[in-house]
């Protein structure tokens, strides 16, 4: 029997396993065939045929195809491969397997959707969080092979445990953006946030977190770590945490109700190895196994034995089989549905009762960041709901009588009313629209340096660096690469007096900022990886990118395309920190010295002049240096805190 599967894109990597996992242990012979091997940049997964160079080998396969096995919804006659799948694969039978969220799959659209889980084709889907909404779909797993070495254990060493988080999207825990679920906000950034403070509470341990990176990559950084981190606020898990329990690490999802009868239904058991907490709920727990490392030993031991006895992909690929065998012998067995969408108690128990949990929890998380509780530049500021709703003329009165009758001295009571003022300017900011919301969320990884609500120390710090770039551009073709909310390019174009500026950043909502606030004559925005750029060979002038190479899974493939898009007397103009030890710098994935810079560069650029920036700061990445730029030497070389580069292509 030759089972085909067909796939848009290498979902996860879930279809290639399943179908390694068919020719391991069943006489079935499989082929899998996907559309756009490459559709997550640079998140690559090895395996299948791509039918955009191998054209020739997928129609052979697919003409002589038993079972077309499709990986989510598209139609048979008219899809994005171009063929009349019933026309070409006529002595076939097809089932279609679902991966995520019928109304992610029909964009919005609930019509769409009702459309796509009453398809009459037989039915599969992951026995995760999707099953609740395929009444008719046949539950299967997500496939882990536990004899391959990167999904096996490896010998822990050091006293310095890694927590591990590879988020694929970067919504808030609680927003629903149009068009989406609740179930696609896995809350990268309070998790990242909520690492921090776990991490700086231990006085130990680092966080790697991972995006955009080749998946054998991030096989190899998980099993190196010591915790990792799927996600805590939707109720599943994923396929990233059954990777780490196979690898023997301790692993924080939140598996809600349905989420873990569907689990014992498909594994026969009501055990599991998560540790199985809220995002609210984890920082006690993430705190005690930091510290304790035997803790972390037993735990994960137990997580590879649960996996080998219950997650065996050797038994668990029988479901798989099962189902091909039913569908060419007993197609009628896929009519039943698993639960009753007109009985109001199955759909409750099914759909409704968790999502009241988690509208329960938003309402509750809601409350808790409400105005009386702010974090500014990363303290807690804490303001008391009934001085903070005080007009001004109440307030004077109310820190007189503190001056008179405490003991506290007045520099104190000077210092927290300007905190207070700092706060409610800050919460004015936030308060405005969604994308004040979003950078205020995001402050401690982006910022507008144009406004006061940010730190100024750290504001002059940036914008010193585009004044910098500004004397070199004028009448220039500008790409500012990793352009962040856009004042700088915007500065490039205005103070600068750059022809056009290109801004570009991987963000979509720090493109949305932009656009709304930084847009002016001759600039553009584009939402776009730095590695791949929808822009022509020697198109532009100048490229600046500053303080983006540290964060590039391929600072290599970066670095030449700004070859490739630079004219041949092209300028690069790009910064990079001297040192910043990554455990203090979670989203960078390397650290540069002077030497390593360079060197990077070196293959297609020739660096012309090298500066120290150093912000003046009080913190050690400062070197006790005044604020300001200036050309780097022998004797300070080892003083910057941020190196500075002009240079030429080669």
């Amino acid at each position: 029997m030759l089972v085909v599967h067909l796939a848009l894109t290498p979902l996860a990597g879930s279809p290639i396993r399943i179908v390694d996992a068919l020719i391991r242990h069943t006489e079935i012979k499989a082929k899998l065939v996907v559309l756009q091997t490459n559709a997550y940049g640079n998140r690559t997964f090895s395996g299948g045929i791509d039918w955009q160079t191998n054209r020739e080998e997928a129609m052979e396969v697919l003409h002589n195809a038993n079972i077309v096995h499709l990986h989510h919804f598209f139609d048979l006659d008219r899809n994005p491969f171009g063929i009349d799948l019933s026309q070409e694969c006529h002595r076939a039978r097809f089932v279609r397997q679902f991966h995520t969220h019928p109304l992610t799959l029909a964009d919005g659209d609930v019509q769409r959707a009702r459309q796509i889980v009453k398809s009459a084709i037989p039915q599969l889907v992951i026995a995760q969080y999707h099953e609740r909404f395929y009444p008719h779909a046949r539950i299967v797993p997500n496939i882990v092979p536990l004899a391959d070495e990167l999904h096996s254990p490896m010998p822990r060493e050091g006293t310095d445990p890694v927590v591990f988080f590879a988020p694929t999207v970067d919504h808030s825990a609680w927003s629903v953006t149009l068009g989406s679920t609740r179930w696609e906000t896995k809350g990268a950034r309070e998790t990242e946030t909520l690492l921090r403070q776990v991490v700086n509470a231990c006085g130990k341990g680092r966080i790697a977190v991972r995006r955009n990176i080749p998946h054998e990559q991030c096989l190899r950084e998980k099993q190196a770590s010591d915790i990792v981190i799927d996600e805590m606020v939707t109720g599943s898990f994923h396929l990233t945490s059954l990777e780490a329990l196979a690898q023997g690490l301790p692993t924080f999802a939140y598996l809600d109700s349905r989420s873990l009868e569907t689990l014992s239904e498909l594994t026969g058991t009501y055990t599991n190895p998560w540790l199985n907490f809220r995002l609210e709920e984890a920082e006690g727990p993430l705190i005690e196994l930091i510290r304790d490392v035997q803790l972390r030993r037993e735990i994960g031991a137990f997580s590879r034995i649960w996996m080998e006895k219950y997650y065996n992909d050797r038994e668990l690929v029988n479901h798989y089989l099962r189902a091909y065998e039913d569908l060419l012998e007993r197609p009628e067995s896929f009519h039943k549905p698993r639960f009753s969408t007109s009985s109001g108690r199955q759909l409750f128990l099914a759909q409704r009762r968790d999502d009241l949990v988690w509208e329960k929890r938003k309402t509750r998380i809601a409350a808790e960041n409400s105005f009386s509780h702010v974090k500014l530049n990363g303290l807690e500021a804490v303001v008391e709901n009934k001085i903070g709703a005080m007009p001004n003329w109440i307030k004077a009165p109310v820190h007189d009588l503190l001056k008179k009758y405490t003991s506290v001295r007045v520099d104190e009571i000077q210092a927290l009313e300007k905190r207070l003022e700092a706060a409610e300017r800050l919460l004015e900011f936030a308060s405005a629209d969604e994308t004040n919301r979003w950078l205020y969320q995001n402050r401690l990884e982006r910022m507008d340096a144009t406004l006061d609500v940010f730190d100024e120390t750290r504001r002059e710090f940036h914008l010193d660096r585009y004044r910098f770039a500004a004397q070199g551009v004028k009448g220039k073709r500008v790409l500012d690469c990793a352009c962040g909310t856009g004042y700088g390019s915007r500065m490039l174009r205005e103070a600068g007096g750059a022809a056009s500026v290109v801004g570009v950043d991987i963000e979509r909502k720090a493109i949305e900022y932009a656009n709304k606030n930084h847009r002016v004559d001759a600039t553009s925005f584009i939402c776009s990886s730095g590695d791949c750029l929808a822009l022509p060979n020697a198109s532009v002038d100048v490229v600046t990118s500053f303080e983006t190479l540290e964060h590039v899974p391929d600072d290599v493939a970066l670095v030449e395309e700004f070859h490739r898009v630079l004219r041949p007397d092209g300028i690069l103009i790009i910064s990079t920190p001297n040192q910043w030890p990554l455990a203090g710098a979670p989203h960078h994935v390397r650290e540069y010295d002077r030497a390593s810079f360079i060197k990077t560069l070196d293959e297609k650029f020739a660096c012309v002049e090298l500066y120290n920036q150093n912000s003046g700061s009080d913190t050690p990445l400062n070197r006790d240096q005044q604020a300001g730029i200036v050309s780097t030497t022998p004797e300070n070389e080892n003083l910057a805190e941020c190196y500075l580069a002009v240079c030429r292509r080669r």
